[in-house]
């Protein structure tokens, strides 16, 4: 017998998932077309750019889900997408954040 999921299930996956794919290259990329913000909240602005349209996201997330399981399980699959997609935002946000430090201390040396 299986457990049943959870929406930590989810949670966990997010911070799993983004530890596997992340990519600085398309969030240096946001950074440049937000106009290289700086300061508190400057990483989540970029996470979020980067991410792009969420609609798109979760459909293409719930795509790769088993829905019907989740709902056997009593979950609502939006609060699930929801919860994957704020652990992967929250992931990537910590790595952006130091690499803005890293950007920008790179664009400083180049001048």
């Amino acid at each position: 017998m299986s457990s049943k999921l959870t929406y930590g299930d989810f949670t966990r996956t997010g911070w799993q998932d983004c530890r596997n794919v992340f990519d600085t290259d398309s969030h240096n990329d946001a950074w440049i077309r937000l106009g290289k913000p700086r300061g508190e909240g400057a990483a989540k602005k970029v996470v979020r750019e980067a991410w792009g349209d969420d609609e798109e996201m979760r459909e293409m997330w719930l795509d790769q889900q088993d829905v019907g399981e989740m709902i056997e399980d009593g979950l609502e699959p939006r609060r699930a997408y929801a919860a994957w997609r704020d652990a992967w935002q929250d992931c990537a946000t910590s790595v952006v954040k130091k690499e803005i430090e890293e950007w920008i201390e790179r664009e400083e040396e180049d001048r």
